[in-house]
C-alpha cells in the first residue's frame, strides 16, 4: 500500500504549526514503512524531512523498525541530531521472514551503539519499548531490565 505522502506532509505541517502556537511539539514515531516506501526516489522518512517544517516536527525514532527496514539506526539518529528528543530502544530478530521483537540483548540491534549515537545526537530520552515478546510480559520486562542494568554497570550511557 502506497500512502498519499503529500497529504501526510501537509497534515504534519498544519498540525505542527497548531502545536507550536500552543507551545507544544509534534513528534513523529516511525515504523518500517517510512524506510521502505519511496517518495520521489527517496525514503519516505527523508522526504518527510524535506517537506515538513523542522520547527514544527521533531522525530521520535524507533531504532528497531529502522533496523528492520535495513536502515542503520545510528545513521538515522545522526541525521536527526538536534531534533530527536526521544529514541525508542528496542531489540528484534528475524524468524521465518517475520520481525519478532525480543528482550534486550537477545536480538540483532546493536543497542549499545544506539545509546551512544542517541547521546551524541542530543536525545533526551531512550524510551525502553517492550513490544510483544516471546515470553510472558513480566518475564520479558525482567530480562530486558537485567540487560539494561548490566549495560549501565559496565559503563553504558544510561541511568537506571
Amino acid at each position: 500500500m502506497q500512502r498519499q505522502w503529500d497529504n501526510v506532509f501537509a497534515s504534519l505541517n498544519e498540525i505542527g504549526e497548531k502545536c507550536a502556537a500552543q507551545d507544544m511539539v509534534l513528534m513523529y514515531h516511525n515504523h518500517d514503512f517510512e524506510f521502505t516506501e519511496q517518495v520521489e526516489g527517496q525514503q519516505a522518512l527523508y522526504a518527510m524531512d524535506d517537506n515538513v517544517n523542522a520547527f514544527h516536527l521533531q522525530m521520535e525514532l524507533d531504532s528497531c523498525w529502522a533496523h528492520a527496514a535495513g536502515s542503520p539506526p545510528t545513521e538515522v539518529i545522526a541525521k536527526y541530531a538536534g531534533r530527536l528528543p526521544l529514541v525508542h530502544w528496542k531489540d528484534m530478530c528475524r524468524s521465518e521472514g517475520q520481525v519478532l521483537t525480543v528482550e534486550f540483548g537477545q536480538g540483532e540491534v546493536d543497542l549499545g551503539a544506539v545509546a551512544k549515537a542517541s547521546d551524541q545526537a542530543g536525545a533526551e530520552w531512550l524510551v525502553v519499548e517492550q513490544d510483544v515478546c516471546q515470553n510472558h510480559p513480566l518475564q520479558s520486562i525482567e530480562s530486558s531490565m537485567n540487560w539494561i542494568r548490566k549495560y549501565a554497570a559496565n559503563g553504558g550511557l544510561v541511568h537506571v
